[in-house]
């Protein structure tokens, strides 16, 4: 079962900052911080993410605060760079009249991420903390967020220039479907299934006016545009190209994402590892990637009722597994399941 989740694009944010063509713009609420980023903005000439965050901040504190955000790995364990944490952080100004700040912003380079082995199509999650300046403050932590789950760069993963020409390609055909693999340097495959649209039956036209892009209403006595295909007379599902094709990638840990970077779970035939023993869940039966947060209705469609549940976490506590605090589910392992 492929286990797939529809995000929205927003529309793009114009900052100060340059955004390039096709930012993916996301907003999140944790223990009153409200976190927007948005990926591929340029500042000082480097590309990467920006954090706009609104918070408001206990104090009066004279040696003002500082605003700073770790990045986590998926299991929300720090990630760390020569032994220190892979963190941004900025700098507030305290005491203040008015303790709600709603425009502070922090950034962190693409390249930067990279030192930590995230790629720009990697999921990761992140927290951030206000902390006091103040060194003889017995507690110098002033507030702090849950975890925030950030899913990857707005566009498809892309080989690098070396990666492109290392690449090696093949073909296989089973009936009427066709399989496209790219296999890059870097061990990412990439994997395009093709087979004939089966909604319009390879025509390739809107199945409600056959392409002529009207209906006639009765009760008008005249032609209307169609509601289904808003008068274009394509095919809704493959927009005339008469091919449904899915696009996914296979990383080298083994596991399948979609353009999005959201995990999916292949049915794959063949050999089956003993759980004690098995590389892809350490033992575990199931992944540590939380899915389907805050989405219990997607879990019980998608996971629950296919009996892909491993296991499911109810909002109010850290997990266990992945020590996100919303409603999750983790999927079972498809390699010792």
């Amino acid at each position: 079962m492929h286990i797939f989740k529809l995000y929205c694009l927003s529309i793009l944010l114009i900052i100060a900052g340059a955004i390039s063509a096709g930012a993916k713009t996301t907003t999140s609420t944790s223990k009153g911080f409200t976190v927007t980023a948005t990926d591929n903005v340029t500042r000082n000439g480097k590309t990467g993410i920006l954090f706009k965050i609104k918070v408001n901040v206990p104090g009066p504190d004279n040696a003002g605060a500082w605003l700073m955000l770790d990045i986590c790995n998926m299991q929300g364990d720090k990630i760390k760079v020569n032994g220190k944490a892979l963190k941004t952080y900025g700098s507030i100004t305290l005491p203040y009249n008015n303790n709600a700040f709603d425009n502070s912003e922090l950034f962190i380079s693409y390249s930067e991420l990279s030192k930590g082995n995230i790629s720009k199509t990697s999921p990761f999650k992140y927290y951030v903390t206000v902390q006091s300046k103040n060194k003889n403050k017995k507690n110098r932590q002033l507030k702090q967020s849950g975890y925030f789950e950030w899913s990857g760069a707005s566009q498809s993963p892309k080989p690098s220039p070396d990666n492109h020409k290392d690449k090696k390609s093949w073909v296989e055909k089973y009936g009427t479907m066709t399989i496209h693999h790219t296999l890059f340097a870097d061990g990412v495959e990439n994997i395009t299934i093709k087979i004939p649209c089966i909604f319009c039956q390879k025509s390739g036209q809107c199945q409600a006016c056959y392409g002529s892009g009207q209906i006639y209403w009765p009760g008008l006595g005249c032609y209307q545009p169609c509601g289904m295909c808003a008068g274009n007379g394509k095919c809704t599902h493959c927009g005339g190209s008469k091919v449904s094709s899915t696009t996914m990638f296979r990383k080298p840990d083994g596991l399948f994402y979609d353009i999005k970077g959201h995990l999916i779970v292949p049915t794959i035939k063949g050999e089956k590892y003993d759980r004690a023993s098995c590389p892809v869940c350490d033992g575990l039966g199931f992944y540590r990637a939380a899915a389907y947060v805050d989405d219990p209705h997607g879990a019980s469609i998608n996971v629950i009722s296919q009996h892909e549940l491993g296991h499911q976490h109810l909002s109010g506590s850290a997990c266990q597994y992945c020590g996100e605090y919303k409603y999750h589910v983790h999927v079972k392992c498809y390699k010792c399941n």
